[in-house]
């Protein structure tokens, strides 16, 4: 620790001179003499021994004494009394600054090996929540913001009464590298929510769980009431009738706690997935933990340890991370700071066949909490998510396009060779353990077809990933595919159906259906 107090008390020196330049007064103020204005009198700020206690941080206090965390707590009440905004010439300064570096930093990369981001496109949604559609849209939703300043709580969390309410937007995927997509608004249902104050606003589903049904359509269950940290709904439950007692699943050996990591259904050939890796949420932590076959093993770790990150698994079969903090709004210089003196969570990283991670490009912004990725039916990835740092690099924050989106283009779409096509794919739901017919232009070219389930993720955790191969024979341009065996394989619902050559090269992906009345 004795290497780290140097910096922390010159840090805290350094924030206790400019409060002292604000004029502001830190002595606590005796309970009898409290007034609603913490200004009153112009006597400086007062601080209650109530609010002082609930600031002070055990870690402080354990790292450097209880008075030096009384005056790092102090400091922090005293910023956000003075914090009214945030300078749009910082915003703009912030993002030409990750322009600049990403694009220098990426110029050393090959995008035949490491992929490449191609497209930053403002965006109006902040998209906490995605899940890709039968139809090739994306459904994004969360909430409007309560505060632009990203230097406190942006998100209606706490917020009881109209201000925490959701939004919707669906949005269409560009065909090109030059074109933003399409918007459109699809709000929530209006809902009179039992706050007490009976005003009724679009329905606060924004940090929900959400899952697909057979039919294509996204379940949304829980949401924010709002208050008390954000009151909702806290438990979901899984009752087994044949033995009725839960079985609970052995602790991961490591012993850390997680704070929002990931968590993949490894793909398993033609069969359904029988093990998953766990990884991410500790950002001092690179290792990875594989679950199959009732216990845990450790995998190979990644080159970072990251919280608030996001893994993938591409239609080749090997992952992809993406996003990554320390902790919830913290970027590695305290809660609410979008500065990030660490700059490697930015960067990638890649999975391949044999486990290996190797580490790629740098998205734009840094993304942690509230990031998402999602897999598009043309083999690019999609990147968004975190409001704060959307709202922190918004080079015009009046413009209404709060939110962004960046793509990614995997290294499989810089490798060379024509991609596989897919011309035609049944129209009616395809039952279990069928043969079914796809059309193709190109069937010498067609090495594996495999399913990819389409993305719905929050929170870092994509609720449904999962990937088979199909059993392929040829006989022309037809070729002829096994479905899955049963649900327990892959649970009814809409598919991504991918064509891939000898490298691993996708087609562009066709929507079929499974269903066990097919």
């Amino acid at each position: 620790m004795t290497h780290r107090r140097p910096r922390a008390v010159l840090a805290a020196a350094a924030v206790t001179a400019v409060l002292a330049t604000a004029t502001i007064l830190t002595a606590p103020a005796p309970a009898a003499s409290a007034t609603t204005d913490p200004f009153a009198g112009n006597r400086g700020l007062r601080i209650t021994g109530e609010q002082l206690q609930a600031e002070v941080r055990a870690a402080e206090v354990a790292a450097f004494g209880r008075p030096a965390a009384e005056s790092m707590a102090r400091d922090r009440i005293g910023l956000r009394a003075v914090q009214t905004g945030y300078p749009q010439t910082t915003r703009t300064n912030r993002f030409t600054m990750l322009t600049r570096t990403q694009g220098e930093f990426n110029s050393t990369f090959d995008p035949a090996k490491s992929g490449q981001f191609k497209q930053y496109i403002p965006s109006p949604e902040f998209a906490d929540h995605v899940a890709l559609l039968p139809t090739g849209k994306v459904l994004m939703f969360s909430f409007e913001s309560v505060e632009d300043n990203p230097q406190k709580e942006t998100a209606p969390t706490d917020v009881i009464g109209r201000q925490n309410a959701g939004r919707a937007y669906l949005w269409t995927p560009p065909a090109n590298d030059t074109d933003p997509g399409e918007f459109k608004a699809v709000p929530p249902p209006v809902v009179d929510m039992p706050d007490g104050l009976d005003e009724p606003r679009p329905a606060p589903f924004f940090c929900a769980g959400h899952s697909y049904l057979p039919n294509g359509m996204v379940g949304v269950f829980g949401g924010n009431l709002g208050g008390n940290g954000g009151t909702g709904a806290k438990l979901a439950l899984v009752f087994d009738p044949a033995n009725e007692t839960r079985s609970p699943l052995p602790n991961r050996p490591d012993g850390f706690p997680r704070l929002y990591g990931s968590a993949v259904a490894l793909p398993n050939g033609t069969a359904g997935p029988d093990s998953v890796l766990v990884l991410g949420g500790n950002y001092k932590d690179p290792d990875t933990f594989k679950f199959s076959g009732g216990r845990w093993t450790k995998d190979k770790p990644r080159n970072l340890g990251r919280a608030q990150d996001d893994t993938l698994i591409f239609p080749d079969g090997n992952l992809f991370t993406v996003n990554g903090a320390v902790g919830i709004r913290d970027y590695g210089l305290g809660d609410y700071n979008p500065n990030v003196p660490d700059d490697r969570f930015r960067q990638v990283e890649l999975r391949d066949a044999d486990g290996n991670w190797t580490l790629g490009p740098k998205q734009r912004l840094p993304r942690g909490y509230h990031s998402n990725a999602v897999v598009l039916p043309d083999g690019r990835i999609m990147v968004t998510g975190d409001e704060l740092q959307q709202i922190a690099n918004n080079p015009d924050i009046k413009s209404g396009n709060n939110g962004t989106i960046e793509i990614y283009e995997p290294p499989y779409l810089h490798q060379g060779g024509k991609r596989p096509d897919i011309r035609t794919v049944p129209t009616q739901p395809v039952g279990y353990g069928k043969k079914f017919r796809v059309n193709t232009d190109s069937p010498d070219q067609a090495a594996r077809a495999v399913l990819l389930a389409p993305v719905t993720s929050t929170h870092s955790v994509d609720t449904s990933q999962r990937r088979l191969e199909l059993k392929l024979a040829g006989a022309g341009s037809q070729l002829l595919l096994d479905s899955p065996a049963s649900a327990a394989d892959a649970p009814p619902g809409w598919y991504m159906l991918f064509l891939l050559n000898d490298a691993g090269v996708p087609s562009v992906a066709k929507w079929i259906q499974l269903s066990p009345n097919a």
